[in-house]
């Protein structure tokens, strides 16, 4: 079969994951089958029409038919390994959403201190081209402790929503609003994004028509979607040249990969894809090149969870070089590094398969359990959000957010264990919710 038409065939498949996963309100593998679409069908543009425009920079002898042939196999490993995630049932009873506990009123009010200070810190694109600045105070970028601050909001809308507290609609025109503060008007789209399309398959009504409740959640995602690209294809020049970036945008959304090579990418220029595959065509290259990572993208997340990032420059700690960065040693690329191509530069095949498998099967727990408990819900608001932008920063990205997920539960429980209060959210006693 012809490699075009191989990248076609699978690409459909990861369509078909996404669709079904969506469809069972499941966010992880909802995220992962997205990207995966994504990025087989940008090398299904590359099998037929060559390098991409937008990644000119790229040397070209990266577009070779061995390596592509590689990224098929690493792409189906993968795709093969979440299909079940999408398939499988689960049929665990749902705890009584009633007994989730609420965040302290302290905490959240901390929150909205600290989330007008991100807004107010730093210009919008309507003042400066973007930056990556997006959540940072006085220059100081909390990093994982801002992942988890979010995660908790996050957590406590859900619990919110689900307890009739506030509408579903408001409660996400609320996370909108928060998220085009602080992220989209400064151009940064991928965190938000990520919490934005999680708080989404959350808060779809699980007493709704199926059928109405997919359309529901698709609408929301594609307006995420469209927002996200949106922003992405103008940040550079909006401020400069408001009329010319919106003419810009409207060409991307109008045009086609007829003659795409090097000259015209179309609308693919305003998303993920071909950088994500360019950064599998670099991995495959090094890798093929005996110039491997020697699975230190295994176990460098674990030295940076134990490293807080503000605090580096004051204990004069100097970490070990990240994935991304060590790319650029080797080529040019537009930052982060997507994840498949990260795992199968450290360690091959072996590492994409134990690696790519944990990260879809922890997924396919937080699917499936978060309306088990609070512990599940607040794990799932902290792993899958961060999943969307760490499918494209690496493995170390992934992990922060799991790791974020247990140090808050590691934190409630200890807190629960020194007051003497109970320490599992099915325990609490009745009208204790809330207070």
């Amino acid at each position: 079969m012809p490699m075009t038409a191989s990248f076609t065939c699978l690409f459909l498949l990861d369509v078909g994951i996404a669709c079904v996963a969506l469809y069972r309100l499941r966010p992880a593998t909802f995220i992962i089958a997205a990207n995966l679409a994504l990025v087989t069908h940008a090398f299904q543009t590359i099998a037929q029409f060559g390098q991409p425009r937008s990644q000119s920079f790229v040397p070209p002898f990266l577009f070779t038919s061995a390596n592509l042939a590689t990224a098929f196999y690493l792409l189906s490993l993968v795709t093969l390994l979440a299909l079940p995630a999408a398939l499988v049932r689960s049929r665990q009873a749902p705890t009584d959403v009633r007994r989730y506990p609420s965040v302290p009123r302290w905490l959240l009010v901390l929150f909205v201190a600290y989330a007008v200070a991100v807004a107010a810190s730093s210009g919008s694109l309507l003042q400066r081209a973007y930056a990556v600045d997006a959540w940072t105070v006085g220059g100081v970028n909390l990093a994982g402790a801002n992942l988890l601050l979010n995660s908790i909001v996050l957590y406590e809308v859900v619990r919110r929503a689900w307890q009739r507290q506030i509408k579903p609609a408001a409660a996400l025109g609320i996370l909108l609003a928060l998220y085009f503060a602080t992220d989209f008007s400064k151009g940064a789209t991928g965190l938000a994004s990520g919490f934005l399309i999680t708080a989404a398959i959350l808060l779809a009504g699980p007493g709704q028509r199926r059928a109405l409740r997919f359309a529901a959640v698709l609408s929301a995602i594609g307006g995420v979607f469209a927002l996200s690209y949106s922003v992405r294809t103008i940040r550079a020049s909006l401020y400069s040249d408001p009329a010319g970036a919106i003419e810009e945008l409207l060409q991307d959304v109008a045009g086609d990969t007829e003659g795409f090579g090097i000259r015209e990418e179309g609308s693919l220029a305003g998303n993920n894809g071909s950088q994500y595959a360019c950064h599998m065509l670099e991995c495959i290259s090094l890798y093929r090149d005996g110039r491997t990572r020697e699975w230190r993208s295994a176990y460098n997340p674990l030295i940076y969870t134990f490293e807080p990032s503000f605090l580096l420059g004051l204990l004069d700690i100097k970490r070990p070089i990240d994935a991304p960065e060590e790319l650029l040693e080797y080529f040019p690329h537009g930052g982060g590094i997507f994840v498949i191509g990260d795992l199968y530069w450290s360690g091959g095949y072996l590492c994409v398969l134990l690696l790519g498998g944990l990260v879809i099967w922890f997924g396919f727990l937080c699917d499936t359990r978060y309306r088990k408990g609070a512990p599940w819900l607040f794990m799932t608001c902290s792993f899958v959000p961060n999943l969307l932008m760490g499918m494209g920063y690496g493995f170390n990205q992934i992990f922060r957010g799991a790791a974020n997920g247990l140090v808050g539960l590691g934190a409630y429980w200890a807190w629960k264990a020194i007051w003497q209060r109970p320490i599992v959210a099915g325990s609490l006693p009745a009208g204790s919710v809330g207070r």
